[in-house]
């Protein structure tokens, strides 16, 4: 009797001591994850205070009051839409039309 109590008392603590691990394992993964994420936000917000690229577009202009990030065309326009439907916000960032954009055209791509 005192042999099976021992035995239950040895799995119930291997049971425990694996799910501490696992729980342990689970939040390291996720703490790499974030700290990827992190690295990841950080290099693209660098690229887009240096007017680099503003997602995976080439901006022309560096988006300061002297010299606007310029639109010059639909596409550019789709974009700056795409980009902030997708919470690049752009705050405090400068623009310029460089094209007549027509409200109808405007609109359809908001």
């Amino acid at each position: 009797m005192a042999v099976v109590v021992l035995a239950m008392g040895i799995v119930v603590a291997v049971m425990m001591w694996q799910s501490s691990r696992r729980r342990h394992l689970l939040r390291r993964r996720k703490m790499i994850i974030e700290r990827e994420q992190q690295a990841v936000n950080r290099l693209s917000e660098e690229a887009r205070r240096e007017g680099i690229v503003q997602g995976a577009w080439a901006w022309d202009g560096d988006g300061t009051s002297a010299k606007p990030y310029l639109i010059k065309s639909s596409a550019d326009w789709k974009q700056l839409a795409d980009d902030v439907s997708g919470g690049n916000s752009y705050s405090g960032k400068f623009f310029a039309l460089g094209i007549c954009i027509r409200p109808s055209t405007a609109i359809a791509t908001l």
